[in-house]
């Protein structure tokens, strides 16, 4: 495809006093029209420092969805990028799913004393995240210890009799 030229660069006779030709070629340059999909995952897994379980605390699974929305250089056959090209698709999309953050679950007579990776960590919980294109599947940890805990112990004697300490 001729880009540029001067006037006379498509008609005429070729002078040997002027040896240097120049010709302007452009890649044509398309929108992909079969995007690639991909599919990223976060596991959140609660774990108890103890080996306890709890019913109300369970594993939570996160999906994100992407569609690559690339353009093609129908030269070449390469995904175009703002530095040049790549074999592989370069911008994506999210078409569904989140990272939302996740708060951690209240469990009495324990405490949430680690979210690894740090990088996911808010706090005692599990930070949103926003993922611009796919990537590995994410594991997230988040650990629960028993607290030290204060009771009161009151002595009852089943035949009537009062302690001599109730404390």
């Amino acid at each position: 495809i001729v880009e540029q030229s001067p006037a006379n660069a498509l008609t005429g006779t070729f002078q040997t006093s002027n040896p240097d030709h120049y010709i302007y070629l452009t890649h044509n340059i398309i929108n992909d029209t079969n995007p690639k999909t991909a599919t990223m995952q976060r596991m959140v897994h609660y774990v108890f420092s103890d080996g306890s379980t709890h019913p109300g605390v369970r594993d939570v699974t996160q999906t994100i969805n992407f569609r690559s929305t690339n353009q093609i250089d129908q030269v070449t056959g390469k995904y175009v990028t703002s530095n040049g090209e790549s074999d592989t698709p370069t911008t994506w999309q999210i078409t569904s799913g989140n990272f939302d953050g996740i708060a951690s679950p209240l469990v009495t007579g324990y405490k949430v004393t680690s979210v690894t990776p740090t990088d996911q960590r808010d706090g005692d919980n599990v930070k949103q995240m926003v993922p611009t294109q796919p990537g590995n599947n994410m594991d997230v940890t988040v650990t629960y210890t028993p607290q030290e805990q204060t009771v009161n112990l009151h002595y009852i004697d089943v035949y009537g009799v009062t302690p001599a300490y109730n404390g």
